[in-house]
């Protein structure tokens, strides 16, 4: 994890832990800061950068929604 400087994760995005996946998945949305979203999560350029433009739209996505309430 310190080598990619990922966060409970591992070069590639998320790892492939139980607490990791379904509806364990860490949040898109901070639960401190109201109006903080995240959007990637890959280290690696390559194959990192397809993950990060979807997650990117998908917190966009998430923010509108929140936006609009």
């Amino acid at each position: 994890m310190t080598d990619y400087n990922s966060y409970k994760g591992n070069a590639y995005g998320l790892a492939n832990t139980l607490l990791q996946t379904a509806n364990l998945k860490p949040s898109l949305k901070n639960k401190q800061i109201d109006n903080l979203f995240y959007a990637g999560q890959l280290t690696v350029p390559g194959p990192g950068v397809p993950p990060s433009i979807i997650s990117g739209n998908v917190a966009a996505q998430q923010l509108i929604k929140y936006l609009k309430r």
